[in-house]
């Protein structure tokens, strides 16, 4: 049996379970509080520059523009976000891929399919996926072309996709990780990696299993963590290293065993340290210069506000709400939820700050994507839908 895993661990069947683990990527029809489709696979990051957005009507899924002008008409089961001019779709129980305009351009044949990095996806032949245990069993990945051709010797039991041209999988079940590139060759020094990640920028994220006697199996994860370019060369171990992130506009930054949050450049040069803890989830970094993070307050000492800092870790401003979450900067807003939506029992309270700090778009939502192509996906209690950057619906549906 397989169940998807992440590093970030952003779950997509639907945004009740943003924070969870999948990597199945559907815009399946929502149930009561299910709010609509999540992004593309977590690895393959979004150019921002998305024209086509998943709708849903009468149970079926299509895509509108930006406007809130349909222009696939709902026909699909479930349905991915457009990456490299291509879909996900399902139709019939089966999943294929259409163009922009809507045409079937690879035929439903596949048990499950992923979105398009670098010109291959992975897909799942053969078993079935359970989409209430979230699991896949009784078959394989495998990479396909844009013609729907496999690709000889690329797959395993669980894979992640494409980046800088190379692709993290997991052979066997409970077998280490490796890099292969599209050729299905491995990188050219490796280890036994328990985790790996995306190529950023160069570099990736990859988590060596060591024993250490006492420790439970999360921490042995989170102290083994390394950076290693794309011939598997070990470039550098953040010092006092507890947790890691991929680089972002040159930096990587992550968190300490002291509680510090550091930053540093693709040759390990530290560039900050600061006594803050992130706030963004799942990805973590700096997007358009910017980072909101939590600074520690000297006159408590385990109290945090939240700020914004530059890129070498001055901070900007210091925000007048109570931020207990947040997404990254795009298009120069970035989501936000109040520290009050963390009480038990509390409902969330999204809503978006611009780039000098300032809540632009006001927290009434019970969730808030990104903004990608001028839209965010978002929901309240009683719909869901998108928004533009003034705060105003341009479609949405009910959630009752």
């Amino acid at each position: 049996m397989t169940i998807l895993k992440t590093l970030n661990g952003l779950c997509r069947i639907g945004f009740a379970c943003f924070l969870g683990v999948l990597t199945v990527s559907t815009y399946a029809a929502p149930k009561t509080l299910a709010v609509g489709p999540q992004s593309a696979m977590p690895s393959v990051q979004s150019t921002h520059s998305r024209k086509l957005f998943p709708i849903q009507r009468n149970r079926l899924w299509g895509y509108i523009d930006n406007q809130g002008t349909v222009k696939i008409e709902p026909q699909f089961q479930m349905v991915d976000n457009f990456s490299e001019g291509l879909a996900a779709v399902q139709l019939k129980g089966k999943w294929g891929y259409i163009d922009e305009t809507g045409k079937v351009v690879i035929e439903p044949r596949f048990t499950y399919a992923f979105s398009f990095s670098e010109d291959l996806a992975a897909i799942y032949e053969g078993g079935a996926f359970d989409p209430n245990n979230h699991t896949m069993q009784g078959g394989q990945f495998l990479f396909i072309d844009r013609k729907g051709a496999a690709v000889p010797g690329l797959g395993g039991n669980n894979v992640r996709s494409f980046s800088e041209g190379l692709v993290a999988v997991q052979p066997k079940e409970k077998s280490n990780w490796l890099y292969l590139d599209k050729k299905g060759d491995p990188l050219e020094k490796f280890d036994d990696y328990s985790r790996a990640g995306d190529f950023k920028e160069g570099l990736a994220i990859v988590y060596v299993d060591k024993s250490h006697s006492g420790w439970s199996e999360m921490d042995k994860i989170r102290y083994n963590f390394q950076y290693i370019d794309k011939t598997g060369v070990v470039i550098f171990r953040p010092k006092l290293g507890y947790e890691g992130y991929d680089f972002s506009e040159g930096l990587a930054i992550g968190t300490d065993l002291r509680g510090f949050l550091w930053a540093s450049d693709r040759t390990g040069k530290e560039i900050f340290r600061l006594r803050a803890m992130p706030l963004s989830s799942p990805q973590v970094g700096f997007t358009e210069g910017l980072a909101l993070v939590c600074v520690y307050n000297s006159k408590c000492e385990r109290c945090c506000d939240a700020a914004l800092i530059d890129k070498t870790g001055k901070v900007i401003k210091t925000l007048a709400e109570k931020i207990g979450e947040t997404g990254q900067y795009r298009e120069n807003l970035c989501r936000v939820n109040l520290q009050t939506s963390r009480i038990q029992g509390a409902e969330d309270q999204w809503g978006y700050v611009d780039n000098t700090g300032q809540m632009k778009i006001a927290p009434v939502f019970l969730f808030a994507g990104d903004f990608e192509g001028g839209l965010a996906r978002v929901a309240t209690r009683e719909k869901w839908g998108y928004i533009n950057h003034s705060g105003q619906f341009v479609w949405s549906a009910s959630r009752l």
